[in-house]
Parts: C-alpha cells; structure tokens; sequence
C-alpha cells in the first residue's frame, strides 16, 4: 500500500520543529514495550497535561483501524486519567 503525501501535516511538522518549545513538545519523553507499561495517574501527578499516541504500531497493526485488544484496556485507563486530552496520530488515516 503507498502513502500519500499529508501537505497539512508536513507545513505543521515545520512550523512546530522551527522553534524551541516547539521541538520540545515533539520529542518523546517516556519509551516502554507497550503501552501496557505506562502508569497514567503517576504520569498525571508528575505534571503531564495530555497524551499522545501514534496509531501503527502503537495502538494497532498497521493500516487496521481497531486497537489490539491485549491494549484496549490501558488506552482506557488513559483517558480515564486525561479526559479529553488524549490524540491519537496516524500519518495511514484516509489512505485507502
């Protein structure tokens, strides 16, 4: 399957990348196996505001829209603890 090319994304990946803060907010900050391994209220108490996930690989196989199911339960334990500021990236969402 071929990717097409997500303009808005690109424009909005320079701008962030072109300043500090920017580079900052866009750097990863914790890695684990799965996210299975995130305790969320400890990320929620050490000051995080939100929660960002990639999709493939992350969350589901590539290119499948539903989430594994051994890590159904930990993405809702993290909107449990991040209501309304969880966002979840694919640079996959639309292809065909």
């Amino acid at each position: 399957m071929v990717q097409s090319l997500n303009w808005p994304a690109i424009t909005t990946a320079v701008r962030v990348l072109a300043t500090a803060s920017g580079r900052r907010l866009a750097m990863p900050h914790i890695e684990v196996r799965d996210i299975r391994h995130l305790d969320f209220a400890q990320m929620r108490a050490a000051g995080c505001a939100a929660v960002v996930f990639d999709k493939d690989n992350t969350l589901t196989a590539p290119y499948i829209d539903s989430i594994h199911p051994q890590l159904a339960s930990a993405l809702d334990e993290c909107c449990r603890e991040f209501p309304g500021r969880v966002a979840v990236l694919s640079n996959s969402a639309g292809t065909p």
